[in-house]
């Protein structure tokens, strides 16, 4: 028995004490428990993760907009913002005809907008002259760009594609409205070109292709 009883008893007693209490139990309960762990390895790169604290996630993401098409011309311009810190490697085109032509990509930080008929400020990111573009509606792959291009979280990133077999893509709805986004990025809808850095602009266009 207790030799001095308590002045301040329990109000609901264990019924039946265990026989092994835990030697380290909680000295108190978080108030707000954790509802969403980083779980590495559940096919989702996080917006927590990246390519070195989870590669198994993050390594070789790809997003793709979509291979349908009503339209065409020779490039596209479009924005890509980063929910994450980001890192582009490589791209996939829809090809307006077969056969060998030459892709250019070029990129600049932030919006397009009042650079579309100007080099300055873009960078030449990729150059081949030797593609073998598919038929439309299939994946033409570039390979990899010339350098990797880092996207810090909340920041934009202007592309340039363009091709002498041309491009196909659809119609948008609205310039610079998010068409397909994931876990680290958002592709926005951007625009048709008709030269490199010359001639008529179509507003909204859907960029169709893969990014990695």
């Amino acid at each position: 028995p207790t030799p001095i009883p308590t002045s301040s008893p329990t109000r609901l007693p264990t019924p039946h004490p265990t026989p092994k209490p835990t030697p380290n139990p909680t000295p108190k309960p978080i108030s707000t428990p954790t509802t969403s762990p980083h779980q590495c390895g559940n096919a989702l790169c996080e917006l927590s993760e990246n390519a070195a604290n989870c590669p198994i996630d993050c390594s070789s993401k790809e997003i793709e907009t979509t291979y349908e098409f009503n339209l065409g011309s020779s490039g596209n311009m479009f924005v890509v913002k980063a929910r994450r810190n980001i890192v582009v490697s490589s791209f996939a085109i829809n090809s307006k005809s077969r056969g060998v032509g030459a892709v250019k990509i070029y990129t600049r930080a932030g919006s397009y907008t009042n650079h579309e008929q100007s080099r300055d400020g873009w960078e030449l990111v990729y150059e081949n002259d030797s593609v073998i573009h598919n038929r439309r509606g299939v994946v033409t792959e570039l390979g990899f760009l010339d350098r990797k291009i880092h996207i810090a979280k909340d920041r934009s990133q202007s592309f340039f594609v363009t091709s002498t077999n041309g491009l196909v893509y659809k119609g948008g709805e609205k310039e610079f409205s998010v068409y397909q986004s994931d876990e680290g990025m958002e592709i926005m809808e951007g625009i048709g070109t008709e030269g490199e850095f010359e001639g008529i602009t179509y507003s909204p266009r859907v960029w169709s292709g893969t990014i990695w």
